[in-house]
């Protein structure tokens, strides 16, 4: 039973460290192509989603219920259609937002520091930091969600590799309770006293 419990998480735990590893290296060989695909394959279910609630709308006999049906449908196929037709421009939004975040954050951090009320030279470098990062994500949206891309790549590639790692353990104490010796324990003879 163990036994039997034992291979199926080696099993399992090799099929999610074989996936982890090819999946990140996807993501640092073809970072840009892979957010591409994975935008569009978003657009398709979206689209999808929407003909689904415009088909219930269209079915439906009750005003409220078309209601609730129509501003889903319309975000559903709208959504879908940027997405198909120009995946890098929405991919670029989120990185845009964030890069004007930090750039504020950063210009308001050397505001502060240049009246006195923060004199630490960190925090001045800090904003002047945030600032940079904030122009390179305005600047380069695309380019920084392919570098992110990339870190989650090398993440995942780390990932499979410990799953590896912990599979051979896994393995390894697998084996040891099949031949019924494990390094680990201790068997000593038990005799049962009568305390009186």
């Amino acid at each position: 039973m163990i036994s039997s419990l034992l291979v199926y998480l080696k099993k399992e735990s090799m099929v999610a460290a074989i996936t982890c590893i090819a999946v990140g290296v996807l993501f640092i060989a073809w970072p840009g192509g892979l957010l591409t695909l994975l935008l569009r394959i978003l657009a398709l279910v979206l689209l999808v989603e929407g003909v689904i609630c415009l088909m219930r709308l269209l079915k439906s006999q009750d005003s409220l219920q078309r209601n609730s049906y129509a501003l889903p449908m319309a975000a559903c196929i709208f959504v879908g259609l940027l997405l198909l037709a120009a995946p890098r421009f929405v991919a670029g939004i989120f990185p845009v937002i964030i890069g004007l975040f930090l750039l504020f954050h950063g210009l308001k951090g050397i505001a502060t520091a240049r009246h006195g009320s923060r004199s630490t030279m960190g925090g001045t470098l800090g904003s002047i930091i945030m600032m940079i990062v904030g122009i390179l994500l305005i600047a380069r949206p695309f380019g920084a969600l392919k570098v992110l891309m990339v870190f989650v790549g090398i993440a995942l590639v780390y990932d499979g590799i410990v799953m590896f790692r912990l599979t051979g353990g896994v393995s390894e104490k697998a084996r040891q309770f099949r031949e019924g010796h494990d390094k680990n324990v201790i068997d000593v003879d038990y005799k049962e006293e009568d305390i009186d």
